[in-house]
């Protein structure tokens, strides 16, 4: 089940008041949430919505604070359901090298006790080649398994063409072909428990458009072995 989110978490401009006025109101969606739907056989968890990258590495302060408000919102959420998994995502852009990206989880999951961790891959906005992004996946890994957290993977299935980190034009991004979409399968695979899309809904749907419906029928060829890669 996911919770509140505000654009503002994006300007990553983060202090105490903003994060601990997105505590209390989350506490109370928590709260609301499994108050309504507790009894439902089809709430397996939580999932935390701000995504923490490594660019936020830079200051200890404020890795601190993200620490401390991702630690409590965690907690409080296993403590209203009785300890039902918390799930969080996260993504690099190359701040870190693989082992200090490691690092910085380590510290984390020192702190905050997560249960599933869903590492975006980056392969359709392009900032690292998928080659450097394994590396971290890999650094991830060692983590979650000393940690006994669940690693799954956010496989984008979308393909950035223009804006930054390719060009200075608005960003434009496209439904990415089914080739593309099994190299970072493959290439994932090894790493995680589990491959969730980013995401079904504008870049698989066959409802969506027809590139969208492409890639819906061509990985259902695949995945009932009509199509050899």
């Amino acid at each position: 089940m996911g919770l509140a989110m505000t654009s503002i978490w994006w300007k990553g401009e983060f202090n105490e008041e903003f994060l601990q006025g997105e505590l209390r109101r989350n506490k109370k969606v928590v709260k609301e949430l499994w108050e309504r739907y507790s009894s439902f056989s089809s709430f397996a968890g939580w999932y935390i919505p701000y995504e923490i990258g490594d660019i936020y590495s830079r200051n200890d302060e404020t890795r601190v604070l993200l620490t401390e408000f991702i630690a409590e919102l965690t907690a409080f959420c296993h403590q209203t359901s009785g300890g039902k998994p918390v799930a969080i995502s996260a993504y690099f852009s190359g701040e870190l090298d693989p082992a200090e990206y490691g690092d910085l989880w380590k510290k984390i999951f020192a702190s905050a006790d997560i249960d599933i961790m869903v590492l975006q891959d980056g392969a359709g906005s392009h900032l690292l080649s998928l080659e450097l992004a394994m590396r971290r996946f890999a650094a991830l890994k060692r983590v979650c398994e000393s940690e006994g957290i669940k690693l799954w993977s956010y496989l984008e299935i979308f393909d950035q063409i223009h804006g930054w980190p390719i060009d200075s034009k608005p960003r434009e991004v496209v439904t990415a072909d089914l080739g593309k979409v099994l190299e970072q399968i493959d290439a994932e695979e090894e790493y995680v428990d589990k491959i969730l899309c980013f995401e079904f809904s504008r870049y698989m749907s066959p409802q969506q458009n027809e590139a969208s419906k492409r890639l819906y029928e061509d990985y259902m060829r695949f995945y009932k072995g009509e199509l050899k890669r």
